[in-house]
C-alpha cells in the first residue's frame, strides 16, 4: 500500500505538525536548541518539523507499509522520529491552521516518521521566497528517539552555505 497526499502548508514561525487528532502536547514546549539545530520535534502524539522558510511550503505526505529503502544522499537533510496516532486521524498544519488543518485518515498505530528536506539552500535571505520542499513518509513501527540521518551543522534560516554530513546521528 502506498498513499500519497501533496499540501500546501503555512510553515509559520519556520515549522509545521504531524499530530495525532486527539494530542494534547504543549507545542510551545517541544522546541528547544537540540531539536531546532536537528528541525525536528517531538513531544506525545505530535512530531514538529522545522523548516527553512517561515511561509507556505510544499508537503508531500506517504504513507508505506514498511520502512523506505531509499538513497538519502540525494537529500539535504533528513530526520526520523516515532508517532502514535490513537485517533486514526492524522493532522498535518501550520502553527497558525487550526482548526482548519488537513486531517488524513490512517490506521490507528505507532508509527515511524522519515522526514526529507530538500533544496534548503534556495531559501532567501528574507526567509520567505525559496525553492525548499519537504517529503513525509509513515510506515508502522515502534517508539524510538529522534535522529538525523543526515544532518546539515549550519543555520538554515536564510543561509545560502548549509553543509552536510552523513552519518546517523542519534539523540
Amino acid at each position: 500500500m502506498t498513499d500519497e497526499v501533496q499540501l500546501n502548508i503555512f510553515a509559520d514561525y519556520h515549522q509545521f505538525y504531524l499530530e495525532d487528532e486527539n494530542s494534547e502536547a504543549d507545542l510551545t514546549e517541544i522546541w528547544d536548541e537540540r531539536s531546532s539545530a536537528d528541525m525536528i520535534a517531538t513531544g506525545p502524539s505530535v512530531v514538529g518539523v522545522g523548516t527553512a522558510r517561515n511561509y507556505h511550503v510544499p508537503v508531500t505526505v506517504r504513507m508505506l507499509d514498511s520502512e523506505p529503502e531509499e538513497e538519502l544522499g540525494r537529500w539535504d537533510h533528513v530526520t526520523e522520529a516515532s508517532l502514535a496516532v490513537a485517533s486514526g486521524r492524522l493532522l498535518v498544519c501550520g502553527p497558525s491552521d487550526w482548526p482548519d488543518a488537513e486531517r488524513l485518515a490512517i490506521e490507528p498505530s505507532d508509527y515511524r516518521v522519515r522526514v526529507y528536506y530538500a533544496r534548503l539552500e534556495s531559501v532567501a535571505a528574507n526567509g520567505i521566497d525559496g525553492h525548499d520542499f519537504y517529503e513525509v513518509v509513515l510506515w508502522p513501527g515502534a517508539e524510538e528517539p529522534p535522529t538525523a540521518a543526515i544532518k546539515t551543522v549550519e543555520p538554515l534560516y536564510g543561509s545560502r552555505s548549509a553543509r552536510r554530513t552523513h552519518g546517523r546521528l542519534d539523540r
